[in-house]
């Protein structure tokens, strides 16, 4: 992308590594079974007594203390109920099984596994794969997603179910492809019904999808696109995405792909998304916390706009109390305020910390989030109630600047900050990666030297140089936040994740002398 924009690069894109759904392994699966083996024997209490121990045990050893501490540990069923919730997230994320080979077709199991991944969570409600199938088990997917520790009427739990549903789907899918008679296919599979119209109808529409997309993939001509552009030759465009979130439109591969339209983002779909965003991490502070966070820290990248529709705009002008406006067509027409009276709580103060392509690919987007912040900052609203104006006006008090200058009360408003422009990373993955530190407070240092430019509306220079700044917003955050949108990239796997929101945790944590709360958004099911 970065070289498409520099020197009008031609890109041949590709398809994606293989996945397949995760499962347990080794412990984990011991884990488990030791789970399945207590819910059978509800009515043998000597029998459930001893596995109790033994899960106990196995909790311990798979090292499950951390993420089990907001159970109360007395309530074994709770604790249970908990641990089954986190063997589901393992077992139902969907994980490589071996890289692309350019140029290669994937054929049979391979095959059936990239459209069940494109498909799994596909936008279209209908054509989800694993709705579809849980609808004709008369299950309830929504219930199985929010408490997949819970038994369904099958007698497994809805973790089990969801992994079981991915199974059947693919199976579904190799089916098709094998040119199965559609009334055959659903007795084989699900019985004899009888099943509602919409639904034999829903699973017409879904075979006809399997076919469209297993055509798209075998029309990708990879190595002949790019041979045919190295000749000088034309390579048709396309769109960019992640196929694992129903993007099923960037296919047949091997086209020029070619980034969003920045005007329509967020999408109205996208801004939804991110209320609920900004919601989760509210409730679940205010839960934890017994009050609303001053400040919340953002790592901002740019796979937010390109891949995920601007999820994080939305939750980030919901945290402040805005909501987009769109023109007719779709395009971005600026930022409404919501009332206070409406809005129900304070608006929180945001520290953002966008990546460098984010800066550079979409600096409308920046300057849009920064046109928010002020605007919310210049509301004369009481302090309890907007936090920003809060901010500003005790910075401006220990500064002994008055807020009217309009030159102070910018520099007081920064919220925006990356590295010098030009430069990309965050510094701390290089600390890291040359064992260049010996303290947190040596990350800190890094941290604040890389990052400290801010960036948006009305600037000389789209950058300019504001260490004070960051370092005064990063000593108020309580919640540094990241976000996870598809199982094809994972936060261990690049030094963008941890030197952006370690950096930024670490940086809050030494600033402040408080540790703040590390929160991650799950949006891989929109």
């Amino acid at each position: 992308v970065v070289a498409k924009r520099r020197g009008h690069a031609t890109l041949v894109n590709h398809l994606q590594a293989m996945m397949t759904v995760s499962d347990t392994y080794e412990g984990l699966k011991d884990l488990e079974d030791l789970l399945s083996d207590y819910r059978k024997a509800e009515n043998d209490p000597a029998r459930a007594h001893q596995l109790e121990h033994l899960i106990r045990e196995a909790m311990s050893e798979n090292h499950l203390e951390n993420e089990l501490d907001d159970v109360d540990h007395g309530d074994f069923k709770a604790l249970a109920e908990r641990c089954h919730e986190i063997l589901s997230s393992v077992k139902n994320s969907q994980t490589r099984i071996g890289m692309h080979v350019f140029g290669e077709i994937p054929e049979n199991e391979n095959l059936y596994e990239v459209i069940n991944t494109i498909l799994r969570f596909d936008r279209a409600a209908e054509f989800n794969t694993r709705r579809l199938v849980f609808d004709f088990w008369n299950e309830n997917l929504s219930l199985a997603l929010d408490q997949p520790g819970k038994t369904s009427r099958s007698g497994k739990t809805f973790g089990e179910l969801l992994f079981d549903a991915d199974r059947k789907a693919v199976d579904l899918i190799e089916k098709i492809l094998a040119g199965w008679d559609e009334g055959p296919l659903v007795r084989e599979s699900f019985g004899d019904g009888p099943f509602p119209e919409n639904l034999t109808a829903r699973f017409h529409g879904f075979a006809d999808l399997v076919a469209h997309v297993a055509r798209r993939i075998e029309s990708s001509r990879e190595i002949p696109a790019l041979l045919h552009a190295m000749d000088g030759g034309h390579v048709p465009a396309g769109p960019s995405g992640f196929i694992s979130r129903g993007r099923y439109d960037i296919l047949p591969t091997g086209r020029n792909m070619y980034n969003v339209d920045p005007t329509r983002i967020p999408t109205e779909a996208a801004w939804r998304v991110g209320v609920r965003l900004a919601e989760a991490l509210l409730s679940r502070y205010l839960r934890e916390e017994g009050g609303y966070p001053e400040s919340v820290g953002m790592v901002w990248l740019a796979s937010d706009i390109m891949r995920a529709d601007g999820e994080q705009i939305g939750q980030i002008l919901h945290l402040l109390g805005a909501k987009p406006r769109w023109k007719a067509n779709g395009q971005v027409d600026g930022f409404t305020i919501i009332p206070s009276e409406e809005l129900g709580r304070p608006r929180v103060d945001v520290n953002v910390r966008v990546s460098g392509i984010t800066r550079d690919c979409f600096p409308d987007a920046v300057r849009y989030i920064d046109q928010a912040v002020t605007a919310v900052a210049l509301l004369k609203e009481k302090p309890e109630s907007n936090f920003i104006r809060k901010h500003i006006m005790d910075h401006a008090a220990r500064d002994n600047v008055s807020i009217d200058d309009p030159v102070q009360f910018r520099r007081l408003s920064y919220r925006v900050f990356s590295a010098k422009p030009g430069v990309y990373k965050a510094g701390v993955n290089l600390a890291v990666q040359a064992s260049a530190w010996k303290t947190e407070n040596d990350l800190t240092d890094v941290y604040l030297y890389w990052n400290g430019f801010a960036y948006g509306e009305g600037m000389d220079d789209f950058g300019v140089p504001a260490h004070g700044e960051l370092m005064e917003n990063l000593k108020r955050v309580r919640v540094t936040f990241d976000k996870h949108i598809s199982d094809e990239a994972d936060f261990l796997n690049c030094c963008g994740f941890f030197g952006n929101y370690g950096g930024m945790t670490v940086a809050a944590k030494t600033l402040s002398g408080k540790k703040p709360k590390t929160y991650y958004g799950d949006t891989r099911d929109p």
